[in-house]
């Protein structure tokens, strides 16, 4: 990241502002060239640039004020093709911080955010078409951004409430020792989690609720040793109920796992060994048995990585016959030439795209 610190002489336009505001421009970028080894492509362009600018004016009650703006240019250019646009619309949030707490206006997030399900319970990210949305069977927490947003602490809990000028939503947050809550409200719905210890035992409660659906949920761990773990956890969905428990181990590059629905009942098995073999080279195992207990369906992945100095080089391949293979090497200062090709998507440990190509890659 580029980043510059400047004082700007210009007047911001922030009540009671009378000296010169703090200016923070921030910047990153990326470049690539890539050839379609496959022949269909060609070449293949790709830029973008990312700027984040932040003014931040202290008012004369002792009260800061600042606007944030943040925007992403992308250029990309296919076989002689060239297309210009802004990937995302450029954001802003005004905020004025108090010793009270801080408003925000703006591209600002929803107070609602960050509902915690238990596992069982169904509850969904990114339901009913909305991005940043909370489902529990038919209730909806946070769902879209929100244009105002008030944040304060009273008698050491977090508050926070904002609306889009319809939806209105809140959250208040707190601990005590290790016992942590969040209290969600959103229009007619809400939801409510708890987690802490005791006596070496870990849990998680989570309830949601509206005018004609429920959803809770009850999740325990124990550590039996550093290598061993156990877990079990319920979840009632407007009186659908779901019991699981779970057993896993982790130790000296080995890893497995069983998890039993004791409703269904499932169970599903899951092991893992990942070894250096020699000196730069590990390889990587692992299979899963999905539903042991009736039609068995069996994967497994095989991985290598080989890594010596700027050269690395990797393959893999699973169950369906997905393969990938391919070298990366470093030329220093952000930059990188690359070639490899890949069945499907995020490929390895370097998020390979589908096909066969090589390129030169530059971040700065």
């Amino acid at each position: 990241m580029k980043n510059v610190l400047l004082t700007t002489t210009a007047l911001v336009a922030f009540a009671g502002a009378a000296a010169a505001a703090d200016v923070d421009f921030s910047w990153t970028g990326s470049a690539s060239v890539e050839y379609d080894l496959a022949g269909t492509d060609g070449f293949t362009y790709d830029a973008v640039a990312d700027a984040n600018l932040t003014f931040t004016q202290e008012l004369n009650s002792g009260a800061v004020a600042s606007l944030a703006l943040t925007g992403v240019a992308q250029w990309t250019e296919w076989d002689d093709l060239e297309t210009d646009h802004i990937d995302d619309r450029p954001t802003w949030i005004a905020k004025l911080d108090t010793s009270y707490g801080s408003i925000s206006f703006g591209d600002i997030d929803n107070a609602g955010l960050g509902f915690a399900e238990v596992a069982g319970m169904a509850v969904d990210v990114d339901g009913a078409g909305t991005d940043d949305a909370f489902v529990a069977g038919d209730i909806v927490f946070a769902s879209g951004e929100h244009e105002l947003r008030a944040d304060s602490t009273l008698g050491g809990y977090a508050i926070a409430a904002s609306t889009d000028g319809t939806d209105v939503a809140a959250q208040v947050s707190g601990s005590a020792g290790d016992l942590a809550f969040a209290l969600f409200y959103e229009t007619s719905a809400m939801g409510l989690n708890v987690s802490g210890a005791a006596a070496g035992v870990s849990f998680a409660v989570a309830y949601a609720s509206n005018a004609t659906d429920t959803s809770m949920g009850l999740g325990l761990g124990f550590d039996v040793s550093d290598a061993v773990s156990v877990s079990a956890s319920y979840a009632s969905n407007t009186g659908v109920a779901e019991t699981a428990v779970g057993v896993a181990y982790a130790a000296g590059g080995i890893t497995a796992s069983a998890d039993y629905d004791i409703d269904t009942p499932t169970l599903d098995l899951a092991a893992g060994y990942t070894a250096e073999v020699q000196a730069g080279m590990t390889v990587t195992l692992g299979v899963t048995i999905d539903d042991a207990t009736g039609a068995a369906t069996t994967g497994y992945t095989a991985d290598v990585a080989y890594v010596m100095g700027d050269l690395a080089a990797y393959a893999g391949i699973d169950d369906a016959s997905n393969m990938y293979a391919g070298v990366n090497y470093d030329l220093g200062g952000g930059a990188s030439a690359y070639v490899y090709t890949a069945d499907v998507a995020d490929s390895g440990p370097l998020e390979w795209a589908v096909g066969t190509v090589a390129g030169i890659a530059m971040t700065f």
